[in-house]
């Protein structure tokens, strides 16, 4: 009892550094091939479920990792149904229930084949991951050895194009936030994009200062390694555009140089009618009319005509004078 009990694999089943683990259970797993799988649930003194399998060739390797209390406390209690797919885990305080078989955290073929989780399948009738239990090899598809993603159904980058307009010398974020704790890397046109100067990579983006050469497709992608096979996934992609000094291109400044213009001729013609509608100051016709009407001196002249039609009688005005006269 003093000595210290040796695994019957000569080694550790799982090492992992920077945690205390407090209980562990185990569930056997056949996966779709009729293999069995020892696949473990150990939780730790924070609250965090690992679930972990052991193979001879890979050793222990975690497949999930999962939190399953919000406030970081010992779990006290950990019990695992194997005919039910339940695991029941308690605190001091709260407790939760798990589905060993829930495969739907898996959202593409490949996030389900490179997991390696022996509980999980492609289904390629329903196009998702499941629990392979009770399938058949002609509808589901899984690869326990090396997540061959090959194996998927072929299928084009489902994330969506976002494009986005730059400004020259003028820093911006790319954010990128994967859905899983891999590490990421960022691709420019297809090329593996490097650090320097213009671009600076953070585990949640890209810091980007762009100039007019670094116009193109920006690619963010979660990298995983499995047995040396390098396995990429796309989380998001940009399109990067650059526009002129002010924000303002080519186009843009040429729909308002037109408009300007035009506006400047509709200026010019209403006022061209105005000039034109403008009544006239005639001096010289109306010094001729005031010339014709003139009397020359010492003449007076009346009229013996009938009344003009339209115009009321009136009487003569007589003017009383020293000495008669007869006009």
């Amino acid at each position: 009892m003093e000595g210290a009990v040796t695994p019957i694999t000569g080694k550790p089943l799982l090492v992992r550094s920077m945690a205390q683990f407090s209980k562990i259970v185990v569930d056997k797993v056949t996966s779709l091939d009729g293999e069995q799988h020892n696949v473990m649930f150990i939780s730790n003194n924070s609250g965090w479920l690992q679930k972990a399998v052991w193979s001879g060739d890979d050793g222990g390797r975690i497949i999930e990792e999962l939190q399953l209390f919000k406030n970081p406390q010992p779990i006290r209690f950990l019990e695992l149904s194997s005919r039910r797919g339940q695991l029941y885990s308690a605190t001091r305080t709260a407790v939760a229930q798990l589905s060993v078989r829930d495969c739907s955290r898996y959202t593409s073929c490949a996030d389900c084949l490179i997991a390696r989780d022996p509980y999980c399948g492609w289904n390629r009738l329903k196009g998702l991951c499941a629990a392979v239990a009770g399938a058949s090899n002609f509808s589901m598809i899984q690869n326990l050895i090396d997540g061959d993603a090959t194996m998927c159904p072929s299928s084009h980058l489902s994330k969506q194009i976002t494009d986005i307009h730059l400004t020259a010398d003028v820093a911006q974020f790319l954010p990128c936030s994967p859905d899983t704790n891999l590490p990421i890397s960022w691709s420019f046109s297809g090329k593996i994009l490097e650090p320097g100067p213009r671009h600076i990579l953070l585990s949640q983006g890209l810091v980007l200062t762009p100039s007019f050469t670094d116009e193109g497709l920006y690619t963010c992608e979660t990298v995983e390694v499995v047995k040396g096979r390098e396995h990429k996934k796309a989380v998001i992609q940009y399109h990067v555009k650059m526009s002129e000094v002010g924000g303002v291109n080519w186009f843009q400044a040429i729909v308002i140089y037109i408009l300007a213009s035009v506006c400047v001729l509709c200026v010019m013609l209403i006022i061209y009618v105005w000039w034109k509608k403008k009544p006239q100051n005639h001096v010289g016709s109306a010094s001729v009319n005031y010339a014709s009407t003139e009397q020359p001196e010492g003449k007076t002249e009346s009229c013996s005509c009938g009344r003009v039609p339209g115009t009321k009688k009136t009487k003569p005005t007589r003017v009383k004078e020293s000495s008669k006269s007869t006009v």
